[in-house]
């Protein structure tokens, strides 16, 4: 299997997928346009580069985007379905948003930092003030990353974070080690933005069990992608 779907979005009309290990590395432009090809996405593609920041770039309906490759950005919203967006990962969690009343969609990159300085609370104010979407017509699937039974870390990350987010049950103590869950983390910061319980999907996945790129598991410098695009 080359790319799991996130039906949660998709029964809206919209394309929601995740590469596995089967489809190659994306960084590798021909393996990424045989993956567009046979999603039938010829143009409108808008990448960046993602190195864990809370930094997100806005597409408006009929802008006409020219982003470097290069730049630093962890997320995209547009409210313009003629675009495809795209973003890379190795153990981040991807986090697909979609206000399907709207035609709001997104993805963000959510690796322990971006996660831990509120990179999905900002897509969300976005959503609100900026696409005066309804906190009640917003849903936030979560993709496959590390998951929370094998994110292992160390003690100066938990008082990191103890610095920037209200613990509930993301941190995972067991005999010596300390583990950490990055989709319970982005719950827990989707439930204080007020997103409806229902509205919020995670899943079981590791991409340190399955057929996944993992940077933590193998230091790979291959990657995934997540993308999200109305369906032609």
């Amino acid at each position: 299997m080359k790319y799991i779907h996130f039906n949660e979005i998709e029964k809206y009309g919209y394309l929601a997928i995740q590469t596995t290990k089967q489809a190659g590395d994306m960084k590798d432009k021909f393996n990424l346009n045989k993956i567009l090809t046979d999603l039938n996405i010829s143009e409108n593609c808008i990448k960046g580069n993602q190195k864990h920041t809370t930094n997100i770039y806005c597409i408006e309906k009929n802008e006409k985007v020219d982003i470097d490759e290069n730049e630093v950005i962890d997320g995209f919203i547009s409210n313009d379905t003629n675009y495809t967006l795209i973003t890379y990962y190795a153990d981040c969690l991807p986090i697909f948003l979609l206000d399907p009343t709207k035609d709001v969609f997104g993805v963000l990159h959510g690796g322990w930092r971006g996660s831990a300085n509120k990179i999905l609370e900002k897509g969300i104010d976005l959503m609100l003030n900026k696409y005066k979407c309804k906190l009640e017509n917003i849903l936030v699937c979560f993709g496959i990353g590390i998951s929370g039974r094998n994110y292992e870390i160390k003690e100066d990350t938990v008082d990191i974070l103890k610095t920037l987010l209200t613990f509930n049950n993301m941190i995972t103590y067991k005999e010596d080690k300390i583990y950490l869950d990055t989709q319970k983390l982005n719950e827990q910061i989707a439930k204080d933005c007020g997103i409806l319980e229902k509205n919020i999907f995670k899943n079981n996945y590791c991409t340190t069990e399955g057929d996944f790129y993992s940077y933590r598991k193998t230091h790979t410098p291959e990657r995934m992608v997540a993308i999200i695009t109305k369906k032609r």
